[in-house]
């Protein structure tokens, strides 16, 4: 058994729920920050159908993709944007120890690196799991560089 869901259906229950959450907010005295909150439209559909939601009285902006909790989610919930944002700052990070450790031992350069770039790499790697070859291959560069680099003595 399946039921259809209509688009204005979704959009007048996930209101209603927007309200609901209004109301709790004043309830408490808290109140959120607009300007974290956003709708992110998910779908398969190349057309999106377009929905205004409204919290504390503001419209909330409509957005393809934004951060929570350090990761990136877009509308087609791919890794693509949130891979190349880890690898640029992992890069940055590889950037910055190669150029102010030249002349520091292996274990030095061994220990920058798991502390200030593996983490990088790390983060969300249970929620993301790179799925294509080039996802896996951008983030196992930034590895193999960092392997080149910190392996040879100074």
């Amino acid at each position: 058994m399946y039921i259809a869901l209509k688009p204005k259906i979704i959009a007048a229950t996930l209101q209603e729920d927007l309200n609901t959450l209004d109301k709790w907010t004043k309830k408490l005295k808290m109140s959120f920050n607009l300007e974290k909150c956003h709708v992110i439209p998910v779908t398969r559909n190349k057309t999106i159908t377009k929905t205004q939601y409204i919290l504390q009285g503001q419209l909330l902006e409509t957005v393809l993709q934004a951060k929570y909790l350090g990761i990136t989610i877009t509308s087609d919930l791919r890794w693509n944007a949130h891979i190349n944002s880890i690898s640029s700052k992992a890069n940055r990070s590889l950037g910055f120890l190669r150029r102010n450790l030249k002349v520091s031992s292996i274990q030095i350069k061994t220990l920058a690196y798991f502390t200030f770039v593996r983490p990088i790499l790390d983060n969300s790697c249970t929620v993301l799991d790179p799925y294509t070859a080039t996802q896996i291959n951008k983030l196992e560069m930034i590895q193999r560089r960092a392997a080149q680099c910190f392996t040879s003595p100074p």
